[in-house]
């Protein structure tokens, strides 16, 4: 699927800053913005669906319209190449070539997190999209702001999903556990394993790779062999 093919517009907002472009990121709302979006590039890898960072997306054709911008969101079945998505500027709704994003995340600041709460769910609703993930991973949180909420939207609704005892949601369009935990939102499988980030993968291949090698050499010490004077250690 390819980015719409309808002349652009020039949209107002695209060429100036909207009142959350104003208030800013804070250090806590990038960092989690950024790992969320590299967490999902990453599981998503196979499919190369488009996802998006702080994106205007419009839903009229009106020059002057404020978008909605969330922080993540993620576009089932658009997949733009390199050029195609450099191109992409904004987002106007204009299915099917231009679909809603099914998933839309929301990092919770002091000057966002009412409106996060109170007014996304039912702005998401009715713009197509079908999950809405808001998270609060900030240490000293609102007394009505909770670390996780999540909803399903069905008939343009907006239904909140329950938590289960632990505190984590299951979401059926990421498939995945979502858990709020110690200033992150970790993803896990339906297994139990927790996804990871490209880099978090490599990193861990690393790891095994390392005790898998000082498990070998450990064993051949045993036999009386040095690991050292091995050829392969030489290389």
């Amino acid at each position: 699927m390819s980015v719409i093919s309808k002349p652009p517009i020039e949209y107002y907002y695209d060429s100036h800053l909207t009142e959350e472009d104003l208030m800013g990121y804070n250090a806590l709302q990038a960092r989690l913005a950024t790992y969320i979006l590299a967490l999902l590039r990453w599981m998503f890898r196979g499919e190369g669906w488009f996802i998006a960072l702080d994106l205007n997306i419009y839903l009229t054709p009106a020059p002057d319209e404020v978008p909605t911008v969330p922080d993540v969101a993620v576009y089932k079945g658009v997949v733009l190449d390199e050029e195609q998505e450099a191109r992409v500027l904004s987002w106007r709704i204009d299915p099917p070539e231009a679909p809603p994003p099914a998933v839309v995340f929301e990092v919770a600041s002091k000057d966002t997190w009412q409106k996060d709460l109170n007014d996304k769910p039912e702005i998401y609703a009715r713009m197509g999209v079908r999950e809405y993930v808001y998270l609060d991973a900030r240490l000293k949180r609102p007394a009505g702001s909770p670390g996780l909420r999540v909803w399903r939207m069905a008939d343009g609704r907006a239904i909140e999903l329950p938590a289960d005892e632990s505190g984590r949601v299951w979401s059926d369009e990421l498939q995945s556990w979502l858990v709020p935990e110690a200033g992150w939102l970790r993803l896990y499988e339906r297994s139990g394993l927790m996804r990871l980030t490209g880099e978090e993968t490599e990193r861990a291949a690393k790891e095994v790779e390392r005790e898998l090698k000082e498990r070998a050499w450990a064993a051949l010490r045993k036999l009386g062999v040095d690991p050292e004077n091995l050829p392969a250690a030489r290389e």
